[in-house]
């Protein structure tokens, strides 16, 4: 028998992309596509292939090793504050000090992993200039994580008693704030990876979509506060009945959730609970019969007005703007990514800007048409 084998031909279709030598001049390639506002030009094959390339060369490093430092801070955070904070306090003169260390290598790990932020946000703010820096509003957040994180750290071991760090109100606020920075550095990192991005782009467009709809709630959660605050909602002191006035000495009586805050941010809180569907009727049974009936007309127009009406508003809104990114979330992607890109150019030396590895002249795309 002989046996026959059949030569297979493809067709190798080459492509010359000479958009690198655009660096050459004053402005960068990336930071102009990061800026752009028309998405279009990232459905460009030659955009696309250039973007690709700078990112699995060199960009993808720097924020790599960026997440794998907060990801450890994030372990470490976390760590001090389920562990160490919800064990039973150590007295002033405890013989040991077992957990005072514990605290001090925490907190001084935490400190080591805010090092790397802060010389890349300090080597970004010198190579573009205090002014230009700070007009980027991630920025600021990229520098409130840094300082509150440090702050925190000093908070927890230097001002207030190590031994004893659930006593200080301040560090508490601390820990809160430095948390919801994290969350948000969190969400940044996530967008290096391309299943990810598209996530964290849509909700960060949809945000910005829906702020007129949040201001408008606002005024509408404000003014319906007022109007509880006329009625005396839970302000059980002004009541004409001498049980009523005295019902906050009882061990648990309607509002108590609200009793260390203001009385106007209870009714804020009121009413902003009525919009989300948590009705809670326990202090207006409390009020006079005319101020009760007044109650229950306030009632219904908080709930059409807010309940009904706007959050249907603010989900058709969302679903307008998930379609309106979805359309696009391709090209935003990619102006992601170029941002990300122009971030790690600015870490670079100028040396290695000038190695033809990383920045060559051109790039030669091969690949098989079908």
């Amino acid at each position: 028998k002989i046996k026959e084998t059949a030569a297979k031909v493809y067709k190798i279709k080459y492509t010359l992309n000479i958009l690198p030598s655009i660096d050459e001049f004053e402005d960068s390639l990336m930071n102009a596509c990061g800026e752009t506002v028309e998405v279009e030009i990232f459905e460009s094959k030659v955009i696309r292939d250039l973007i690709e390339f700078r990112w699995n060369k060199y960009a993808g490093k720097f924020h790599y090793i960026g997440l794998s430092i907060h990801t450890l801070y994030v372990i470490l955070f976390n760590f001090y504050v389920s562990d160490f904070l919800q064990k039973e306090k150590l007295k002033p003169n405890d013989s040991s000090k077992e957990r005072v260390i514990q605290l001090t290598l925490l907190n001084l790990f935490m400190g080591i992993c805010l090092i790397y932020p802060l010389m890349y946000d300090m080597t970004q703010m010198y190579k573009q200039g205090p002014k230009e820096y700070f007009l980027d509003f991630w920025n600021y957040i990229d520098q409130m994580h840094i300082w509150c994180g440090f702050t925190s750290i000093i908070v927890q071991l230097g001002t207030y008693k190590p031994y004893d760090p659930g006593n200080s109100y301040v560090g508490d606020v601390f820990l809160i704030v430095v948390t919801f920075l994290m969350l948000i550095k969190t969400f940044f990192y996530l967008r290096i990876f391309s299943s990810l991005s598209y996530i964290v782009t849509m909700m960060k467009k949809v945000f910005y979509d829906l702020r007129v709809f949040m201001y408008f709630y606002l005024i509408l959660i404000l003014m319906f506060s007022v109007i509880l605050g006329i009625l005396k909602v839970g302000n059980f002191k002004l009541s004409d009945d001498p049980k009523v006035q005295n019902i906050e000495q009882a061990k648990s009586f309607p509002n108590m959730e609200y009793r260390y805050l203001p009385y106007f941010l209870s009714n804020f809180l009121t009413v902003t609970r009525i919009s989300l569907g948590d009705f809670d009727f326990s202090a207006p049974t409390l009020l006079d019969p005319f101020h009760n009936v007044v109650f229950w007309i306030v009632w219904y127009l908080i709930t059409i007005m807010t309940c009904v009406v706007f959050l249907n508003f603010i989900l058709a809104e969302v679903s307008s703007s998930y379609e309106s990114v979805k359309s696009d979330i391709n090209g935003l992607i990619m102006k992601e990514r170029a941002l990300l890109i122009k971030e790690s150019e600015d870490m670079m030396r100028q040396s290695e800007k000038k190695n033809p590895q990383l920045f060559p002249k051109y790039l030669i795309m091969r690949e098989q048409e079908i």
